[in-house]
């Protein structure tokens, strides 16, 4: 028998095809850029440290799927020694603490510790001490953990009276509990039986906070009992960082470390030779794991005049937050054209979107929905620049997955738009 498409393709080749999850590089157009030392997580699993300028090509732990380039904004990891917690700040509470052969890190080295329970019936924890928290501010904390004689494991941030609970995490089911206070919790499966696990927690105005704590937990819940000084879990990996997720790993040795924002860009004749100023069409794949404006979004913008530009992705802010779309603004017309679709994207799942333009001739499609359309606006003839999670004069500032970017250098048909989302 035969059978019947519906969906319509186009029938010429775009300008430009980045197919960043497939082919794991980046095309030589492109300029990047990153100040410090970053990580990623490889095909296999495993978390590799790269230096500055390095692309990262980030993968699913668990599946070993690339989710595509990873783009992440500026970070800064408060603590220091943050896999050798026998120096300087770290504080043994009713435990003790020694690196182990007896498994790999989440590297694939020997480089973990074990953090072994005492005698004492009370909790037991490690305590990183003397830190310098903002007030009101957004923390998370985060530790990779593995179970061994053990399997829980409880984060906290806390003041000087170690008030707070945190969170508790079941390193046996892969689960993890919040005890009642403001502390919130994730937890991300790594081979081998690792965890990255996080808490975030908003300090208060009037309490300073100075510590944080990973506690000693005999099962996911039980954190005041007797050890027996050999029995413990493993753990490797911590950062404090300021914001309300975490972000790839940032390792330090005697000195807090940053991350800078990752740079990407095309100008000059490579942008000229792809970008059609008077009509085209952009198709975004990406994944998004922030809240935050541009966490996954491309923008074609004018380099001498930034609030001109074409933006197509995710947005959270920009008087419509929490929506996949594409905005068009020109600094003397204002806003030209938005549509931010509605329950079009969750955060750690894939999302495309397509946006179409032409004077008086807008139209966009979110993972397929219905096209919206606008016949009223003026696209600026004077874009010269492309740029991944940046828009006005903000570089990236959220944490984003792009998959794949696709430029047709003419306005796509409304039912083409729908089908290269669907």
């Amino acid at each position: 028998g035969e059978v019947a498409a519906s969906q319509d393709y186009p029938n010429f080749r775009p300008t430009l095809d980045f197919n960043f999850a497939a082919t794991k590089k980046l095309d030589p157009r492109i300029t990047y850029s990153r100040t410090g030392s970053a990580s990623f997580t490889n095909e296999f699993g495993k978390v590799v440290l790269v230096g500055g300028n390095a692309p990262r090509f980030d993968h699913d732990p668990d599946t070993g799927e690339c989710k595509g380039l990873l783009i992440e904004e500026s970070r800064t990891n408060l603590l220091t020694y943050s896999h050798e917690f026998d120096q300087t700040n770290w504080s043994n509470v009713r435990s003790t603490d020694s690196k182990t052969v007896a498994t790999n890190d989440p590297q694939g080295l020997q480089t973990a510790f074990k953090l072994v329970a005492n005698t004492d019936n009370n909790t037991h924890r490690l305590d990183k001490i003397n830190l310098s928290m903002a007030t009101s501010t957004a923390h998370t904390f985060s530790v990779w953990a593995k179970a061994a004689e053990y399997t829980g494991v409880s984060l906290t941030i806390a003041d000087s009276s170690n008030n707070t609970n945190g969170v508790y995490f079941d390193l046996s089911a892969g689960t993890f509990t919040i005890p009642g206070n403001a502390h919130t919790g994730r937890m991300e499966a790594y081979p081998n039986g690792w965890y990255r696990c996080s808490t975030t927690f908003t300090t208060p105005s009037s309490i300073t906070f100075q510590q944080v704590l990973i506690g000693i937990l005999q099962n996911g819940t039980t954190d005041t009992y007797a050890g027996n000084g050999s029995s413990g879990i493993y753990i490797w990996g911590a950062q404090l960082e300021v914001g309300a997720f975490p972000t790839s790993y940032i390792p330090t040795d005697s000195v807090t470390a940053t991350r800078g924002a990752d740079i990407v860009e095309i100008e000059g004749e490579d942008f000229s030779d792809f970008y059609n100023q008077n009509e085209g069409t952009i198709m975004l794949s990406a994944i998004f794991n922030s809240d935050n404006r541009t966490s996954a979004a491309v923008t074609i913008d004018d380099i001498s005049n930034t609030s001109e530009y074409i933006e197509v992705g995710y947005r959270a802010g920009g008087g419509s937050s929490g929506k996949v779309g594409a905005y068009v603004r020109t600094d003397a017309g204002g806003d030209q054209y938005f549509k931010g679709f509605d329950n079009s994207a969750t955060i750690g799942s894939e999302f495309k979107v397509a946006f179409g333009y032409n004077d008086d001739d807008y139209a966009s499609s979110a993972n397929g929905l219905t096209v919206h359309t606008d016949t009223s606006g003026t696209t600026s003839k004077v874009l010269d620049r492309l740029r991944l999670s940046a828009v006005d004069t903000v570089d990236a500032e959220g944490s984003g997955y792009y998959r794949r970017l696709v430029y047709y250098p003419k306005r796509l048909p409304n039912n083409q738009l729908e089908t290269l989302t669907s």
